[in-house]
């Protein structure tokens, strides 16, 4: 999560998740999964902008624009990693 400037993916970071794909997952669950594992950072975020104790990191990374990857690039992956 980072906070939108004018740039792309430019905005400072404000917290950060990793999950991985369980055993049982399917393209559809391990959507579920992202949302289930992100939420906690998203209500801290907000309840330290409502605090205003907002506070940023730089992750030295390259600013990057980011799209969503084509249908069979997406089931290629998923199928290489076992997320189907």
């Amino acid at each position: 999560m980072h906070l939108v400037d004018a740039g792309v993916d430019t905005g400072g970071v404000l917290r950060q998740a990793r999950g991985k794909p369980g055993p049982g997952d399917t393209i559809s669950s391990y959507t579920l999964r992202q949302a289930a594992f992100s939420r906690d950072i998203c209500v801290d975020a907000v309840s330290d902008a409502l605090a205003g104790k907002l506070a940023t990191s730089d992750p030295g990374l390259p600013s990057k624009q980011w799209y969503h990857p084509t249908i069979w690039f997406y089931l290629w992956t998923g199928a290489k990693s076992g997320v189907w």
